[in-house]
């Protein structure tokens, strides 16, 4: 006799036929979103330094592999998902400065380069608002552990640099996550999404939410094709069939 479900919560994975975890794949493609412009003033006995640094920043990629775990009748935090992976980031940043001297001022211009690469671990806890009967549209609040296993930062022209902050080589965020979710086969799940980072939570002596390179800010955007993978579960009956919008009552 076939084994009977009276759930009328629709639950990840969208089928009662699926296993409540597996496996996904994570393809990327990350940019570094300049934020503004950079304008300080850096002073050392009787000299003072005044600079500007405009950032750009360039397509790169990265791929995360990871293991998925979904709750029996969960109204908040749908399945949670931890992955490993690697990512690489680059941009540049234009900096102009002028050194004030006692007796006279020396003007610099420099085009710098940014080349740096990281491995992570990420944690995130996944909201599922199911759309139809294969769709769905997903939140994620996450935590992102990164150090970077390779940092390239050059110069085309000497300045006075002894100021320049950067981001450091081991880093935690707090990240937010949003995209859709369709099932494209009987045993994949394919989901676009974009990520950025809200929260530095290490180092804790510097709050804020973006990366720093040669001073200036640098918003990490991940775009992420996930592709997940279902596992046959006949007597599961975590995840019910859609049945569309329940009445009020």
């Amino acid at each position: 006799m076939p084994l009977l479900c009276q759930i009328d919560k629709d639950l990840f994975p969208l089928d009662r036929q699926y296993r409540r975890s597996g496996f996904y794949i994570n393809p990327e493609l990350t940019y570094l979103l300049p934020i503004g412009s950079t304008n300080k003033t850096e002073t050392a006995d009787t000299l003072t330094y005044l600079y500007e640094v405009n950032g750009s920043g360039k397509l790169k990629y990265g791929i995360e592999l990871g293991y998925f775990y979904s709750f029996k009748k969960s109204k908040i935090v749908h399945f949670l998902e931890g992955g490993i992976g690697y990512r690489s980031f680059a941009g540049g940043a234009e900096h102009k400065g002028t050194l004030f001297l006692p007796s006279d001022t020396s003007n610099y211009s420099s085009s710098n380069t940014i080349n740096y690469n990281l491995a992570h671990v990420s944690i995130r806890a996944n909201h599922v608002k199911q759309l139809k009967r294969y769709s769905f549209i997903i939140n994620s609040l996450g935590i992102n552990a990164n150090y970077a296993i390779s940092e390239k930062f050059d110069r085309s022209f000497a300045y006075p640099s002894n100021f320049d902050t950067f981001t450091n080589s081991l880093n935690g965020f707090l990240t937010y996550q949003i995209g859709f979710g369709y099932r494209i086969t009987k045993h994949t799940i394919l989901i676009p999404s974009i990520e950025t980072t809200l929260l530095q939570v290490f180092p804790i002596d510097d709050v804020r939410s973006s990366f720093k390179f040669f001073s200036h800010d640098y918003q990490p955007i991940i775009f992420k094709l996930r592709i997940m993978f279902l596992r046959k579960d006949p007597v599961n009956c975590n995840a019910p069939i859609f049945k569309g919008p329940q009445p009020a009552l």
